[in-house]
């Protein structure tokens, strides 16, 4: 049974793009015009007549929308041969900024491997959209009697009323809704593991012995302590308290002169494992590591050792 349910599935997911839809026959002629000339440009630009199929792409894409293009072959902006559609018109326009009139040679560099491929396809759909001279004469005369009627206040309500419910149509059309569920999907699945990898980036990050002289406030209590280890994610705190703090709780630990807020990781008796909310940069790292060099040279010149001495 439940193998039956996926046949069915996937025959209405076939058979979805493959509607031929004869919605703006119009339009689609007009797509196929372009075809036919690039394909031509594409072919040998000195074929034809060079200024006049410049012309001629000029004058039939000059008011073609995106949304009127993935409308006219049932598709959408997004996916599918609508976007590939949309892709076409926008390169043919692209085209059109290179061209130059008085020298066919322009157009060459256009066409592109990838754009050859992209032509191919386009007319791999237009095999199956391509409408007849009768629908194409209709969809032309009655584009050419919406222009020529003059619009009331009531029809331009009507008009927006029927964009809104074409939009709703597509936001809800079958294919549609599976790339959002798709797309959905694949980020509930991803984003934990960006999360743990994340993680287990920033406890893999290298960590600098130091002993730092410091102060932690917690509590609304300022104490003092010592920075043990360092990196720009966390640290390790010796603190006074002989009580654990509790994982979770807010600290703040003062480094170079600047309030650094974090959280308590892990703790015990007297160290505590600090995460930093935003992470510290590499000069309040380096600060730390320059003023922990300096105490050591101190504490060895007060035992005794020479100058130049360097804890290992």
């Amino acid at each position: 049974m439940h193998r039956a349910y996926l046949l069915i599935a996937v025959g209405i997911l076939a058979l979805v793009p493959a509607q031929m839809a004869f919605a703006n026959c119009a339009i689609i002629d007009r797509l196929d015009t372009l075809h036919i000339v690039q394909t031509r440009l594409a072919r040998d630009p000195l074929e034809g007549f060079f200024p006049s199929d410049i012309r001629q792409l000029r004058a039939v894409s000059a008011d073609l929308g995106d949304g009127v293009i993935a409308e006219a072959v049932n598709g959408n902006v997004f996916v599918g041969q609508g976007a590939a559609f949309v892709r076409f018109v926008r390169a043919t326009r692209l085209l059109l900024e290179r061209a130059s009139m008085d020298d066919p040679n322009s157009v060459r560099p256009h066409f592109t491997p990838q754009r050859r491929a992209e032509l191919r396809q386009i007319g791999d759909y237009l095999t199956i959209l391509r409408c007849t001279d009768d629908q194409i004469d209709v969809a032309t005369a009655e584009r050419a009697a919406e222009a020529v009627d003059a619009t009331s206040d009531a029809e331009d309500l009507q008009q927006v009323a029927t964009t809104i419910a074409q939009l709703g149509r597509e936001i809800f059309r079958l294919r549609t809704l599976i790339i959002v569920v798709a797309i959905a999907t694949a980020l509930a699945v991803i984003m934990p593991l960006v999360r743990q990898w994340l993680v287990l980036r920033r406890r893999r990050a290298k960590r600098h012995n130091t002993a730092y002289g410091t102060q932690y406030r917690i509590d609304e209590n300022t104490k003092e302590g010592v920075l043990l280890d360092i990196n720009c994610w966390g640290t390790k705190l010796r603190h006074q308290q002989t009580t654990p703090m509790t994982p979770g709780d807010p600290i703040e630990i003062r480094i170079d002169d600047e309030w650094i807020s974090g959280s308590i990781k892990w703790a015990n008796s007297h160290y505590s494992g600090v995460g930093f909310d935003s992470g510290i940069s590499l000069s309040h790292v380096n600060a730390v590591l320059a003023a922990s060099l300096l105490a050591m040279r101190g504490l060895q010149i007060q035992n005794g050792a020479p100058q130049d001495a360097v804890s290992q």
